[in-house]
């Protein structure tokens, strides 16, 4: 504009120089010579005019490409996040609904294993109940079947019957110590198997659930200490049955070498006193036994109610306690949908509010724009300095874009992670039911046999008791015991009183099989509970995956919401300064200037909303998650603090 100015004015001079020459009549050449200057003046002054007009040109039109490519790159790159973006959600997608199903797997498989137990545990406490009925019933024969050997060894009137009386004794006092020591043999190898039995447990259960904390060791420690306490009250149990045995069978013994005595200084005249006095003590000791028999049972029976009260009293403070936590859970979720949808309001009524200014400041800009379409100086760098800004704009997305692939890789491999462990939960779990199907059909079995053998016992308590009261039937009627059939008499007692020791040793058999079924039955009740532990475990690993994974797309989408209103933000400056620049050349710089700022000013913003945004999402898990560490704490305690029958159906 200055060149065109001196142009114009040199022009002038020249003209009012012929103007005065002509008019003056001055002298023609030294006139001539200054309007030749005038004109050479006004040549340059036009040539740089026009030299200046296209450098201008040329700098502008350079202006206007690089704003193109800029706009150029920008839409790529927003065609590249797009696309990375969907493919993300479609490699989600996939990994979502397999966890879903995983879970379902899981919950299912927990639950058809849960139902499963009870019905074996059923079943067993059925036919362990029809066991103790069996074994008492075949005790109180074998104590009928005694008494009447009793009397029929009392009744007896033989020469020998002294030395018979202590040979069998002492018979009697070998096979009691056989047996005791048979029976001390078998009681030391269950031990051994039971102990070996939970040592490799111990080992097993250790070497899997090594990545466990602290908490749920210090939990199968106690397990382990109490099946240990109980362990060792049956072994004091078992010591104390044998020691009164032994007591009784001593007692017994010197009663009969009293008897035996007596018999040997008076054996005719005191034949009656000792058979009454054997008869009062055989019914005094019957009446005993039904009366400490009838105590058990009705000990055992308050016991076993009084554990279905605290059982049935626990399980509704369990339904109690979830039933709250689950009305927490939901509390803080509607909570946080609603803080959500809150900010997600202000929000849109902030970019509203953002656009209506936005309109206003372009319409200011419209009207500042024709003011300063005379500026001209400084417009190259304020170019340049905008097209620095657009690539600092693209490096910071592209690094925002960077940051978040390598989150989600690293998400996707802590994923696949717990997936692989849950694997292989799954697979010990698998192993520890089979083990303990494997256990409890080998427990069946055996019980089983047991019931063969008592029922082989029964026939022959029958056998013993049909001729005992032959013997009695006859001993009523008058009949004196032939002397000619000493041999066959005491062949015969002998022969019952084997019996009744096979009895006594078969009773004490079954009793210990039903005790050894027990403590598999409550092994295989730990390996369950251990398993529903497990499917727990990996029911709240799955949980926390689809959260992290929630997560994560919540962040894409904020970050795609948020390129595209920068996106469509520049494309609207852009377009105004465009517009601009087709009415005033040298405007359009300062209005990319002024929209450049806008849009940084903009992202700014937006980067505050979406950190504030996270800043909220990320108070209310964590809130969740406080929720949820306090309900597993008290569930913990309350599994720490009840006793084993107590805390298997909680763990169930």
């Amino acid at each position: 504009m200055a060149a065109l100015s001196q142009a114009a004015e040199a022009e002038e001079r020249a003209t009012a120089a012929e103007r005065r020459a002509v008019l003056g009549g001055e002298d023609r050449d030294a006139m001539a010579l200054q309007l030749e200057e005038a004109r050479r003046a006004a040549a340059t002054a036009l040539d740089e005019g026009r030299q200046l007009r296209r450098r201008l040109d040329g700098e502008r039109d350079e202006a206007r490409r690089q704003a193109t490519e800029a706009t150029r790159q920008l839409e790529e790159l927003r065609t590249a996040t797009e696309h990375r973006i969907r493919d993300l959600r479609g490699r989600l997608d996939p990994e979502r609904e397999r966890l879903q199903e995983l879970a379902r797997a899981a919950e299912a498989q927990v639950e058809q294993q849960r139902i499963d137990h009870q019905r074996a545990l059923a079943a067993q406490r059925d036919e362990h109940a029809a066991a103790l009925a069996a074994a008492h019933q075949q005790l109180h024969e074998a104590q009928e079947q005694a008494a009447a050997a009793r009397e029929e060894v009392a009744a007896s009137s033989e020469d020998h019957f002294g030395r018979r009386l202590e040979e069998e004794r002492a018979a009697a006092e070998h096979a009691l110590q056989v047996d005791r020591q048979r029976h001390q043999a078998q009681l030391d190898a269950l031990v051994a198997e039971h102990d070996a039995l939970v040592a490799e447990l111990r080992d097993e259960r250790e070497a899997r659930l090594a990545a466990l904390d602290a908490e749920h060791r210090a939990q199968q420690q106690a397990l382990r200490d109490a099946h240990q306490r109980e362990l060792d009250g049956l072994h004091a149990d078992r010591e104390r049955t044998v020691v009164a045995e032994t007591g009784q069978r001593d007692e017994q013994i010197t009663e009969l070498q009293q008897r035996i005595a007596e018999l040997e200084q008076d054996r005719d005249a005191a034949y009656q006193q000792a058979a009454e006095t054997h008869d009062r003590a055989a019914r005094i000791e019957e009446v005993a036994r039904e009366e400490l028999e009838r105590q058990v049972r009705e000990a055992t029976a308050a016991a076993e109610a009084e554990r279905d009260e605290l059982l049935l009293a626990h399980e509704r403070e369990l339904a109690r306690r979830e039933a709250e936590r689950d009305g927490r859970l939901r509390d803080a979720e509607a909570a946080h949908a609603a803080a959500l949808e809150e900010l997600a309001e202000r929000q849109v009524q902030a970019i509203e509010a953002q656009a209506a200014r936005h309109e206003q400041e372009l319409t200011a800009l419209r009207q500042e724009l024709e003011e300063r379409i005379v500026q001209v100086a400084g417009e190259t760098d304020q170019a340049r300095a905008m097209a620095s800004e657009l690539g600092r704009t693209v490096e910071t997305t592209e690094g925002e874009l960077r940051e978040t692939r390598r989150r989600l890789d690293r998400e996707t491999a802590e994923r696949r992670e717990r997936e692989r462990e849950l694997e292989r939960l799954r697979a010990n779990t698998g192993d520890v039911s089979r083990s303990s199907r494997e256990r409890i059909t080998q427990l069946e079995q055996d019980l089983r046999r047991s019931r063969e053998r008592l029922a082989a016992a029964e026939r022959s308590e029958r056998e013993a008791r049909a001729a005992l009261k032959s013997r009695e039937s006859a001993a009523r009627h008058g009949q004196e015991p032939d002397p000619r059939r000493s041999l066959a008499d005491q062949a015969e007692r002998r022969r019952l009183e084997q019996r009744v020791g096979d009895l006594e040793r078969r009773l004490q058999a079954a009793l210990e099989t039903a005790r050894s079924t027990e403590a598999a039955r409550r092994e295989a009740d730990r390996r369950a509970l251990a398993a529903g532990d497990a499917g727990e475990q990996a029911r709240q690993q799955m949980a926390a995956a689809e959260e992290r994974v929630a997560e994560a797309e919540a962040r894409i989408a904020a970050l795609d919401a948020a390129h595209e209103q920068a996106a469509a933000e520049l494309r609207e400056q852009l377009l105004a300064a465009d517009d601009a620049a087709e009415q005033a050349r040298t405007a359009m710089r300062a209005a990319e200037q002024d929209g450049d700022a806008r849009v940084a000013r903009l992202q700014d913003e937006s980067a505050a909303r979406i950190a504030e945004i996270e800043q909220t999402r990320d108070a209310a898990v964590a809130e969740l998650a406080r929720l949820r560490d306090a309900h597993d704490r008290e569930l913990e305690a309350l599994r720490s603090a009840a006793p084993d029958d107590e805390r298997a159906p909680d763990d169930e």
